[in-house]
């Protein structure tokens, strides 16, 4: 398919970078699709910079979608228009989240630490509503430890934090399982050492996991590999953590949280 998209941005006026909305004009005529779809799109992303830009980009799409219609006048690909369906597109982060209060998780206290930091800010959205202590510490060490007390009073606990923040945590958890405290806590890993990389990922863990802590003592370690499984094993978390007494880790990574 042969289409001038550098004549039809010189014709209109517009600056040559448009040339990728021609192409998307295009590309739109031939699978048969709802330009308004796209023109919806533009808006959304080059609404701050000014109504002319916005303009200039809908028109360049309408150009190389009418060329394909009124010149070329052909259909590649035909596409089925499927029927929306109701769906939650959730990370696992926000999965473990409402996997949570679905088991009725009432404290959940953390330190913010990339990538675990966005179950925080969920917990702290609904606190009001469902009646959940949110907090947010000074450190880590506060965190396992505030969860240790919410536990002991009776209260379903969760934490979350990234690797180096769990490393803070050892101490704490062997002092759960001591005193037999049930507890959850979501490992949210990332490169090491030390502080590491926060906006890369890493599944380097899962032996620090099972081994966290001086002593030996029972403890649980899940890894999930999507939401789904997110969701309803955080459910199985905080079942195992209270049947047996133990600390019980939910592992994730970047990509997933």
């Amino acid at each position: 398919v042969m289409v001038p998209f550098s004549k039809i941005i010189s014709e209109l006026g517009a600056p040559k970078v448009m040339v990728n909305n021609v192409s998307l004009g295009t590309s739109v005529a031939l699978i048969n699709y709802d330009l308004e779809i796209l023109k919806n799109v533009i808006k959304d992303i080059f609404v701050r910079k000014g109504s002319e830009i916005v303009d200039l980009n809908i028109k360049s799409s309408e150009l190389g979608y009418k060329y394909v219609k009124e010149k070329l006048k052909i259909n590649i690909y035909e596409l089925e228009i499927v029927k929306p369906v109701s769906k939650m597109l959730v990370t696992d982060n926000d999965a473990v989240f409402l996997g949570a209060v679905r088991s009725g998780c009432k404290f959940y206290a953390a330190y913010p630490m990339t990538p675990s930091s966005s179950i925080l800010n969920l917990f702290a959205s609904i606190e009001d509503d469902y009646n959940i202590v949110t907090k947010q510490a000074e450190d880590e060490m506060a965190v396992i430890n505030m969860a240790i007390g919410a536990s002991f009073a009776g209260a379903r606990a969760m934490v979350a934090t990234s690797s180096g923040g769990f490393s803070l945590m050892n101490e704490g958890i062997s002092s759960a399982a001591m005193t037999e405290t049930p507890i959850v806590i979501v490992l949210c890993q990332r490169p090491a050492p030390a502080t590491g990389l926060p906006t890369w990922t890493e599944q380097g863990d899962m032996l620090f996991a099972v081994h966290s802590s001086h002593g030996e003592f029972l403890r649980v370690v899940i890894a999930p590999g999507d939401p789904e499984e997110c969701f309803y094993l955080t459910g199985e978390a905080f079942n195992i953590a209270d049947k047996y007494q133990i600390p019980v880790i939910i592992m994730l990574d970047k990509y997933l949280s």
